[in-house]
């Protein structure tokens, strides 16, 4: 009876975040931010998990694995969609690549911080170096996403930061090829097979990966091709998403690197109708991400004082990590004519990096959790607040008002 009170409230709540919610909260720009980003749902799950309310124990919440899978298979496949080659020919090579070394060096800095703290935190709590390794790589890959949410609502809501802002919008969404490719090396070469004394090579799971997703891409291409309504379309990819992500599950692999992988080929395989695809999919993306919203906040255990300590550690680690790569990146290409002001718009993160931690909590059992979770939920929405507070800093109201105030008189003229 409860997993049926716990399925209800889900899809209630997914559907009036998705279609009711905005018209209240566009009131306030600061409380549509927080809609925008998804984080008022965390909190709702928070009051509703075991830590609140307890409507979503722990028992319903493991009942309802297969919505976190699909929660995580979707946003996976939504992110590989944007990769179609079509449109990825118009964005030069250049910047292209300097996205591939603004995620490289975040994700190195990052490696070498988180390595030195969670070395020092298993000597306290005795963990063994499994643990280790796989906690340092799971932060360090949800550190090194950047989300373009923050830059693309600054870029929308002033005028001014448009034409600025453009640069920043290509280097954030390009350069989460480094940070999939992170979570395939842990789900591959850290397998869970690896813990229980099996002997099968990362090569082998990292091979499964690709095969999964090629596969997912090219059949989901194929009975798409039938003529059919838009909600046959959509209960199509719902159930091919749940399909693979079951098949991920079931292996302990990564459901949002398989369906990556599958949305990568379904966007670049021919005939591909990318508006086609947009107005089906559009219907489901809001209530899919708020519900593994919720599911992610119920999940959170942020008890224990130290967690908070490690997440402020963590903000500090990133925030360096995050600086250096964008500073390196002005410094190689001045003509992008970013600021470092800018560097507000990297620090946000996004749904990818909550997908990932979320990912991680179902497969990996680790007495690091409490705390790997609390970094990356709490610093999610810490710095989303933080990356707003830097973009005004760069695009001051007073001048907005100003260019408007100029723009409307050219207009007149």
């Amino acid at each position: 009876m409860r997993t049926i009170i716990g399925l209800s409230i889900l899809i209630i709540l997914g559907y009036l975040g998705a279609y009711h919610f905005r018209t209240f909260f566009k009131k306030s720009k600061v409380l549509d931010q927080f809609l925008n980003s998804g984080f008022l749902f965390i909190l709702i799950g928070v009051l509703c998990g075991p830590f609140g309310m307890n409507l979503l124990s722990v028992r319903v919440i493991h009942q309802l694995d297969p919505f976190i899978y699909l929660g995580l298979g979707w946003i996976g496949f939504i992110v590989g969609l944007q990769f179609e080659m079509r449109l990825l020919k118009l964005v030069p090579k250049r910047i292209f690549f300097l996205a591939q070394l603004e995620g490289l060096v975040s994700l190195a800095v990052l490696f070498g911080g988180l390595w030195l703290l969670l070395s020092g935190l298993a000597g306290v709590m005795r963990s063994p170096v499994f643990e280790v390794w796989t906690g340092v790589i799971i932060l360090s890959a949800c550190g090194a996403v950047s989300s373009s949410l923050a830059a693309r609502y600054y870029a929308k809501t002033l005028p001014k930061a448009q034409k600025a802002l453009r640069p920043l919008e290509y280097l954030i969404s390009l350069h989460v090829f480094i940070p999939v490719l992170a979570l395939l090396i842990l789900y591959s070469f850290f397998h869970l097979d690896q813990r229980e004394g099996e002997h099968f090579s990362g090569w082998v799971w990292m091979v499964t990966h690709g095969l999964v997703g090629v596969l997912l891409g090219v059949m989901m291409f194929y009975l798409l091709k039938v003529k059919m309504r838009d909600n046959e379309r959509l209960l199509l990819i719902l159930g091919s998403i749940i399909f693979s992500s079951g098949i991920a599950g079931y292996l302990h692999l990564s459901p949002v690197v398989i369906c990556f992988i599958a949305g990568i080929i379904f966007a670049n395989l021919p005939g591909f109708n990318s508006l086609l695809m947009e107005a089906v999919l559009r219907r489901a993306e809001r209530p899919v991400y708020f519900i593994l919203l919720i599911l992610a906040g119920s999940l959170w255990d942020f008890r224990s004082v130290w967690v908070w300590i490690f997440l402020a550690t963590y903000m500090l680690i990133r925030f360096v990590a995050k600086g250096v790569a964008f500073l390196s990146v002005l410094k190689l290409e001045p003509s992008l004519e970013l600021k470092p002001s800018y560097l507000g718009g990297m620090l946000a993160q996004g749904p990818l990096a909550i997908a990932f931690v979320i990912g991680y909590e179902v497969v990996y059992s680790s007495g690091f959790l409490p705390f790997i979770v609390t970094a990356i939920l709490g610093g999610a929405m810490l710095n989303e607040i933080l990356a707003g507070q830097l973009m005004l800093k760069a695009f001051p109201p007073q001048e907005t008002d100003e260019m408007k105030r100029g723009e409307s008189a050219g207009d007149i003229l």
